[in-house]
């Protein structure tokens, strides 16, 4: 590449880092401060949305722990939502559920963390929330031992993934001294012996003021909130350092491989090589390295590895992943072997690929394709206001909050040859350690991407959720009638007094293209997302997982460029461009840095109209298909949730069986039926596209009604789906998954579609019944109060053409007896009694304070716009759907669960060993 070229590579990257700048520091800068008692106070106002994210970080994880105690850091994390002096774990997720916030946890190898995200009117109850976890969490003895069992159905869970146990496996291999070497988890023996004393010593030792960073992002007064953080944690002792780690793992001198047999038909490959921590300048240079061998956002499709892996057809999926960590830890690769592929092929394609990036020169343009996607990738995880509190606080624990604002400059410095030194320094042989799992055949298998559930109610929280409160007077006692009224009406006025957050313009294009805007100069960035009426409802059952495939072959190749010309554009810009398919639509997906905005557009309207389909990439699309089919069916959560879909629709209805096809369906389709699938069902009327972020709304219109003003295609079209009757006696199929630690349980029954009268009492009564705090009133008693399972939670369908509503739980095969009585008898509750004030005030507060939280993200909003279109539900959707909840009545939710969970019409799917 001549100089001129290089001088203006270089350019470019200059202008880039000026034009993303702006992005890490949002709205306001960073204020730090240090209380008395040592607590670090990070806080940074974003006023994009009436929303604030609270994080409270302990400097505790699993580099503390040591042969007897490993895994009593996540044991105390678990413990500090089991209750405090001050708030039962009862009332603290009713509370925060009453409100719509969520909250989750979880433990790392530097750090733990607990993060919550709520409306900003109701801020101190988080921190009120947080500094009672901190220093008054009780250790119920009771609770400790129901724990205990929860941690393990945990642990049983990861151990039915084949990359799961590589990982661990591999953990203990290359490390012979340092802490890293031990999972989060812990080991299940040792778990076995610990005591109440254990814990709480650990939790007393750790858990101080002057271990712990406070994180505070969001639609908040600097000034005030500090105030606030002085009263709550402003009292709490500074307590001893704790003991610091001074383990140096030995420099490996050699090659280190193991091989694990299991259940299965899927093979997959790990490696993990020592890298240098957070403090090393070669950091930065890693970041680089990762980003040429795997990509940087995780979504990139011409890294060197994907490209010879993935895209040949020897693997279906591949990771790389830098460790940023306060001590030297390690960057890994790993892989899931297609079928028919030899495990010692996949490592030495990629030894081949390690050897040429340390003895080749990386080019100018490689390079900075990299740095690109780094820079992109910042700008996506700080796009959300949860995501700039998750780094500045993770970023604290491990080096300095600093580190991310610095970050990009750093990048930019990385010269090629550092990027050369450092790959031989770290991808040596010697460095290596090297896992494959080799399947036994036996076993159905695992599911590695999101189930294909209809479309649900756009202001719907999201799965997994946990809720959270205080009232505006900023009192926190339990939520009765008044007190729950109250919320309500608060959370309605939020609503309609951030109309303006709502806003957003939409037109219909010259051929009945439906396109939305939603402006948001937060950040440089823009997420499209729309979806096309061309799901699996369309297409025959004998050739299930034709929708799938027609979607995803419109992203390998159109008229203007192939698929590896569109990767590589895609890749250089820091973008991505997706399509998937679901049971109802396919989706489409899509993100950008703002500046690029017209160019993944232009690259939208290709793929969408002039699609190539050409041959060699829907054979190696079909054989990534097939390997992807035997994963999903690795996993007993799959396993379960598909078999009660099956039984609750039957196999001829299109609501019964997985968007993504069988071996046998997938097999029978052949390319033409692509190419006659998308004839007949893709089409500017059954489009809507959504775009959200740093654009203006004018010039998107513009842009689309030229890109695909002309577009032709099928019209609307209607599809007649049958809505099955519930059994008439209970059904039980149970799935032999030999090899497997624990079981996974589904329970299934026929929903109601998204326009049936009573779909909002059967959300609600959803909230009350298996979703609010760690799984309502399943997890609650199922979880919590008998401490059977890791999780236990229900799943709402509610698509336009209907659903599945069915409950999940996850257990110890010792338990499935008493897991499934259990269910039952909260199932014949729920039907025989009206549920409490108390939780239909605090599902009702739950269903409307999601809305908020909501805008916190572009991704969030283009979802919710998205879904009221696709559904028709009128502009004004958000600011009716506040009086349309709180006009429910516990009559209405007594009617519905009567009508769809019915005790004597369930149908039951058990997998596992």
């Amino acid at each position: 590449m001549d100089r001129v070229r290089i001088c203006a590579l270089a350019f470019l990257i200059a202008v880039t880092l000026v034009l993303v700048a702006p992005a890490m520091s949002q709205e306001g800068s960073v204020q730090e401060y240090f209380l008395d008692n040592g607590l670090q106070v990070l806080i940074k106002e974003v006023h994009t949305a009436p929303v604030v994210s609270v994080q409270l970080f302990i400097k505790v994880g699993s580099r503390w722990e040591y042969p007897g105690i490993s895994g009593i850091s996540h044991w105390c994390e678990h413990m500090c939502y089991r209750g405090t002096e001050d708030f039962t774990d009862e009332d603290m997720n009713d509370l925060l559920d009453s409100i719509g916030a969520t909250l989750n946890g979880y433990t790392a190898s530097d750090m733990t963390c607990y993060h919550q995200i709520l409306p900003s009117q109701y801020f101190e109850l988080a921190l009120e929330i947080e500094a009672s976890r901190l220093a008054r969490s009780l250790f119920d003895p009771e609770a400790v031992d129901k724990e205990r069992t929860v941690i393990i159905s945990e642990l049983e869970w990861g151990e039915n993934d084949p990359e799961d146990l590589l990982y661990k496996e591999l953990l203990s291999q290359a490390y012979r001294l340092h802490p890293y070497q031990f999972p989060t988890i812990g080991f299940r023996n040792e778990i076995m012996t610990w005591s109440r004393e254990d814990l709480y010593n650990h939790y007393k030792e750790f858990y101080i003021p002057s271990n712990s960073v406070l994180v505070i992002v969001g639609d908040v007064d600097s000034t005030d909130a500090l105030s606030l953080v002085k009263r709550h944690f402003g009292d709490i002792e500074r307590g001893e350092v704790p003991r610091e780690v001074t383990s140096v793992e030995p420099v490996q001198d050699g090659e280190r491989r193991f091989t694990i047999e299991g259940s299965g038909n899927t093979s997959h490959i790990i490696m993990g090589f020592h890298q240098p921590s957070a403090e090393d300048q070669d950091i930065y240079a890693m970041y680089v390295l990762d980003a040429i061998l795997g990509g940087a956002t995780g979504r990139e499709r011409a890294p060197r590895l994907k490209l010879a892996l993935v895209e040949s057809g020897l693997c279906s999926s591949l990771y790389t992943y830098v460790g940023t960590n306060r001590d030297p830890s390690l960057f890994f690769i790993g892989a899931t072997v297609a079928e028919g592929v030899s495990l010692q092929d996949v490592e030495g394609v990629i030894l081949a690929e390690l050897e040429r990036i340390m003895v080749e020169p990386i080019g100018a343009e490689e390079l900075e394709k990299a740095k690109n996607q780094i820079m992109a990738s910042l700008v996506y995880q700080n796009e959300s206001i949860s995501g700039q509190a998750q780094h500045l606080g993770r970023y604290a624990c491990i080096v300095d909050w600093r580190f991310g604002e610095e970050l990009l400059d750093n990048i930019h410095k990385v010269t090629a040859e550092q990027v050369t030194a450092l790959a031989q320094k770290v991808l040596s042989s010697s460095n290596m350690t090297v896992g494959w799992y080799q399947p036994t055949g036996e076993g159905e298998g695992m599911s590695t991407g999101a189930l294909d559930e209809p479309m649900s109610d756009p202001l719907s929280p999201q799965p997994f959720g946990t809720a959270s409160w205080q009232g505006p007077d900023g009192s926190s006692a339990g939520i009765g009638e008044e007190a729950g009224n109250s919320i309500i009406s608060e959370l309605s006025k939020l609503t309609q007094t951030s109309a303006h957050s709502f806003e957003f313009e939409r037109r219909i294009l010259s051929n009945g293209l439906i396109v939305l805007v939603k402006e948001n100069h937060s950040t440089p960035s823009v997420t499209i997302m729309g979806s096309v009426s061309a799901g699996s409802l369309y297409e025959p059952r004998e050739k299930a997982g034709l929708a799938s495939l027609t979607a995803r072959m419109l992203s390998l190749g159109n008229s203007k460029m192939d698929k590896l010309e569109r990767f590589e554009a895609l890749d250089f810009l820091g973008a991505s461009l997706d399509f998937s398919g679901g049971v109802e639509t396919i989706t489409i997906s899509g993100r950008c840095l703002s500046k690029d905005f017209t160019e993944l557009a232009q690259m939208l309207f290709a793929d969408l109209t002039e699609p190539a389909f050409p041959s060699e990439e829907f054979e190696l699309l079909k054989s990534r298909t097939l390997t992807q089919i035997d994963e999903r069916y690795e996993d007993p959560f799959y396993v379960a949730w598909k078999k009660a879909r099956e039984m609750v629709y039957g196999s001829d209805n299109p609501l019964g069986w997985d968007a993504i096809g069988s071996r046998e369906s997938v097999m029978a389709i052949g390319l033409d039926d692509v190419r006659r699938f998308y004839a007949d069902t893709y089409g500017p009327e059954r489009t809507i596209i959504v775009v959200v972020g740093d654009v203006d709304a004018d010039e998107v219109f513009s842009t689309f009604e030229g890109g695909l003003g002309e577009w032709g295609g099928a019209g609307k079209e209607q599809v007649a789906v049958v809505q099955p009757d519930a059994p008439s006696e209970p059904k039980t199929e149970t799935v032999t998954m030999p090899g497997k630690a624990s079981t996974d349980i589904a329970i299934g029954f026929v929903g109601p579609t998204r326009h049936a009268d009573d779909y909002y009492a059967a959300r609600l009564l959803n909230e009350i019944f298996g979703y609010i705090g760690l799984g309502g009133r399943m997890g609650n008693y199922v979880r919590d109060e008998l401490g059977l399972a890791y999780y236990a939670f229900t799943r709402f369908g509610g698509g336009l053409y209907g659903g599945a509503w069915t409950a999940h739980m996850g257990v110890n095969p010792a338990n499935v007896e008493r897991a499934v009585s259990a269910f039952l008898e909260e199932l014949s509750r729920i039907v025989a009694e009206e549920v409490s004030e108390k939780e239909m005030e605090q599902a009702k507060g739950s269903l409307i304070g999601q809305v908020i939280v909501r805008l916190e993200s572009n991704a969030g909003m283009a979802s919710m716009l998205l879904g009221m279109e696709y559904a028709q539900l009128g502009d004004d959707y958000v600011t009716r759907y506040p009086q349309i909840i709180a006009s429910l009545t516990k009559a209405d939710l007594l009617v519905c669960a009567r009508r769809y969970l019915l005790p004597d019409g369930y149908c039951l799917a058990i997998a596992g060993p």
